[in-house]
């Protein structure tokens, strides 16, 4: 069994699909959410339509890096950054399918149609967040400031860190994670609760470090 795919219990790991805008910030979000997983306390997934957007924006954004070049040297070193990032992501990531036919939203018409595979993928994989910067266009906040659709937390990559580091510090307080065996891993929808608390209390933190 996979470090990754190690449950620690109470509720971890935490299942996420991790929007492709997550990608090219690599120091601020991605590295910090595969090590996060490497521990045990995501399971970071994504799907054909993220890989597929992922590689556009990193492509293009590794072609503006280096001058446009596109001779066979430059598409050599492309290819080969792209393989070990791969191999890297690969070990912590899962994939599940994002096809037809696309997931109930919570209005007929999204504002992006394209949002729908992204909630295909969560409900499919049983995912309990939507780690993404493209929050606009998600379901309406609460009154807490969450937004939440069918059980599912849309979260800024920032928001969901810190999440996962107040629940880590939480239970690691009550000597938790120590004494937890490892089982398979299993969705926690009882834990729904929790997540959302510490989002509204995430939230209201934010506001106030911004007065």
């Amino acid at each position: 069994m996979l470090e990754s795919e190690r449950a620690l219990s109470g509720p971890f790991p935490i299942r996420a699909v991790i929007d492709s805008c997550v990608f090219p910030n690599t120091r601020r979000w991605l590295i910090p959410i595969t090590q996060l997983a490497a521990g045990g306390f995501v399971l970071p997934i994504w799907s054909p339509l993220i890989l597929a957007e992922s590689n556009r924006v990193l492509t293009w954004l590794w072609i503006k890096r280096n001058g446009k070049e596109t001779k066979d040297a430059a598409w050599n070193r492309c290819s080969a950054a792209a393989k070990f990032m791969f191999s890297q992501l690969t070990l912590y990531f899962r994939v599940v399918d994002d096809c037809p036919p696309q997931a109930d939203l919570w209005k007929d018409s999204p504002p992006d149609e394209w949002d729908s595979p992204l909630w295909a993928a969560a409900q499919r994989s049983e995912a309990q967040f939507i780690v993404t910067s493209n929050l606009q266009d998600g379901p309406p906040e609460g009154a807490d400031g969450v937004q939440e659709y069918a059980g599912i937390f849309m979260a800024h990559p920032d928001v969901f860190l810190t999440l996962i580091d107040r629940m880590v510090s939480h239970y690691a307080e009550a000597s938790f994670l120590d004494s937890l065996p490892a089982t398979a891993p299993v969705p926690s929808p009882e834990h729904a609760d929790l997540y959302r608390a510490i989002l509204a209390e995430t939230y209201r933190d934010m506001r106030h470090s911004k007065r």
